[in-house]
């Protein structure tokens, strides 16, 4: 089912770039580059900021584990409001789905299918920004090539579960409410929820960690 879902997405992006008049070529080429270019600079950055944490005397492994957490726990939560997002819009309020429920296929298939690409759209954007951070972790480390895949490997376990949180979420909100309203509700949420988050990581100022009258606060909370 997995593989038949892949197949069926390669397929239709296939033929939306096979029918892509001259304009949209071009255009095509031009975010493939800039794209590149992200990937490159997202890889140096996390090269060096991962070399220079790593070479802090006593801190250093301690202090990059806890880099990592954080930024695994920040994907999570994000993931999961991203996907609650992109549910609505896949999943109920799409044109197809009328034509697809009265077809000779079963409900289950057809959620699936719907499932992988609310998975697929939801991730893409984050699973960019992480590869390049998680291969130059690995390089420095001097990881080996199944330890990489096996990192990689759990972190799509970790981001499915996100996704089926955010999913089941909307299941649960789309049964008791009218689904049209509830996209306008959960990006108004997710814009407070946002802004309270940032205000109170602004509260505890983090910059104050850089300076060395604080370094002994700093080992004593690691």
């Amino acid at each position: 089912m997995i593989l038949n879902n892949i197949k069926l997405h390669f397929i239709m992006f296939y033929n939306k770039i096979k029918f892509f008049s001259k304009e949209e070529k071009i255009r095509s080429i031009i975010i493939f580059v800039t794209g590149i270019l992200f990937l490159l600079g997202v890889y140096t950055i996390s090269y060096y900021v991962i070399m220079y944490v790593s070479t802090l005397p006593i801190i250093g492994t301690i202090f990059m584990l806890k880099i990592i957490a954080l930024l695994m726990l920040t994907s999570f939560v994000m993931l999961a409001f991203s996907s609650l997002i992109n549910s609505f819009s896949t999943i109920y309020d799409t044109g197809d789905i009328e034509f697809l429920v009265a077809l000779p296929v079963k409900l289950e298939k057809i959620f699936l299918t719907k499932f992988f690409g609310t998975y697929i759209k939801s991730i893409w954007m984050l699973l960019i920004l992480l590869i390049p951070f998680l291969i130059a972790f690995s390089w420095i480390k001097n990881f080996s090539i199944t330890e990489f895949f096996v990192i990689f490997f759990s972190l799509m376990i970790k981001m499915l579960i996100s996704v089926s949180m955010g999913v089941l979420v909307s299941i649960l909100l789309s049964y008791f409410f009218i689904s049209k309203k509830l996209k306008d509700i959960s990006v108004v949420a997710i814009i407070l929820f946002a802004t309270v988050g940032y205000t109170i990581f602004r509260f505890t100022e983090p910059e104050k960690l850089l300076n060395p009258d604080k370094f002994q606060e700093l080992i004593q909370y690691l």
